[in-house]
Formats: structure tokens, sequence, C-alpha cells
């Protein structure tokens, strides 16, 4: 079990600092997919075995792991990248860490990932993402065409960003339409290669080559589905590692 942590809220959201035995000094911060939830107890990550060994995993190597429940289905929204950054500092302030933290996003939770990397691109050591979404416009296009969760996907949209559901679309469009194509954060990416809500042939592989041609710190590998969730604990730890040698 994890034992040692820190629960409280903000902006009535509950969040949660899970604190190693041994401190590395470093921090990551994990934004998760649709599902992420963190209540007063526990959190969606705590409840799924092959996910709770990762964070255990990290705690392991030393890192302090923070997350929140970032407004439930919050898709990048500004309310929930303020309240990420808040987090943040009030986690730096609270806590013995380097100012300079790793950010993990998985699937949805990429978007409010790479909004903490345009806000603080000076905090962030590196990104690492599990079948990440990318783009959402393309997400937007797809979910359209299904008819089934088209209108359940409006109505978080515009609950997340405070506009009405006619103005979506436009919103969308006008907004995440060739988003986050500067970020210079060293990414990698682990995407599984029949991933159906995120296809990687429509976020991960179009970002990592676009990155590469503009000589941008992406890495993208592909992963098979049956491999389990605890298996990224590793290179999660290598990848981070790598990018720990500068201090500040």
């Amino acid at each position: 079990m994890i034992d040692l942590r820190r629960t409280f809220q903000l902006e009535d959201q509950w969040c949660v600092i899970y604190l190693p035995a041994r401190p590395n000094g470093f921090a990551c911060m994990l934004f998760g997919d649709i599902t992420h939830y963190v209540e007063q107890e526990t959190c969606s990550w705590r409840q799924h075995p092959e996910r709770e060994q990762f964070i255990r995993g990290l705690l392991h190597h030393g890192y302090t792991v923070i997350t929140s429940n970032f407004f439930g289905r919050h898709w990048g929204s500004e309310q929930a990248t303020k309240l990420a950054l808040r987090l943040y500092h009030l986690s730096i302030k609270r806590e013995i860490l380097n100012p300079s933290i790793h950010l993990i996003g998985e699937g949805m939770g990429a978007l409010l990932a790479m909004n903490v990397m345009e806000e603080m691109p000076d905090r962030i050591r590196s990104g690492f993402f599990i079948n990440p979404c990318l783009d959402l416009v393309s997400y937007y296009d797809q979910e359209k065409a299904n008819k089934l969760f088209y209108k359940r996907f409006l109505i978080e949209m515009a609950a997340a960003h405070e506009v009405s559901t006619e103005d979506v679309e436009p919103f969308i469009y006008q907004y995440f339409n060739n988003r986050y194509t500067n970020l210079e954060t060293p990414m990698h990416i682990f995407h599984e290669m029949n991933e159906r809500r995120y296809p990687v042939q429509s976020h991960s592989k179009p970002f990592q080559l676009k990155a590469e041609r503009e000589n941008r710190p992406v890495t993208l590998t592909l992963r098979m589905a049956q491999k389990s969730f605890s298996s990224l604990i590793d290179p999660a730890y290598q990848f981070f590692r790598k990018h720990e040698k500068k201090l500040s």
C-alpha cells in the first residue's frame, strides 16, 4: 500500500501528494485520462493494481508524485490548467523538491500536461506520455462521426471550457488547431499500436514526425497492448534520469 501522502483541497478539488520513503528530490505531476479521479481517501490509480504498481515504482525510485482531480473531464481547460499551476507552486513551497519537475500525461491528460509546459517551460524537465490525446481537432472529428458519444463529448467540452454546445466546434478549431507545435520540453511517448480512443496514426505519430522535422526533442515508442501498465516504470525512470543532470 501507499501510506505516505498528503491529501487536501484546492478550489474544491481533491489533490494528493504521494511521498517516497527515500526522496531523490524530484517530483512528477500526474495527469490521467477521462477515468482519472482523486477523492479524499483514494484515487483512480490506486483502484487498479497495475497503475498502483506504477506509482509505487516511481516512489521506490524516490519520486514525489503529485496529482489532483483537475475538475474531472477537463479536456485541457483553462480552469484545470490554473489549478495545476497552483498545485505546482504549493507543492514546491511545502515539500523539499527541485523546482523543475517531470510531467506524466495519459490520454486526455496530455492536453493539460502540454498546457503546463506552455505556461512554465523553464520549470518542466520532461514529459512522459502514455496513449496521449495530442490533437483535439482530430479527436473531435472522430467523435463527430460517432453519434453515440458525440453528444456527451459536446456537453463535456462545453462545461469544461465554458462555451455553449453550439460553439464547441468553432472553439476547438480556433483554440486547438495547430497548438502545442512549439514545445521544446523533452518528451517521450509510449503508444499502443491498437489504441482506439486516441489512434497512434492520428495523435502520436504525426506529432512525433512534425517534431522531428523541426528538430524538437520528441521520441515515440510503439508498444503491444498485452504489455502490462507497470512495465512502463523502468522506461519512465530511465527517461527522467536523462533529464536530471542539470539541477536547476
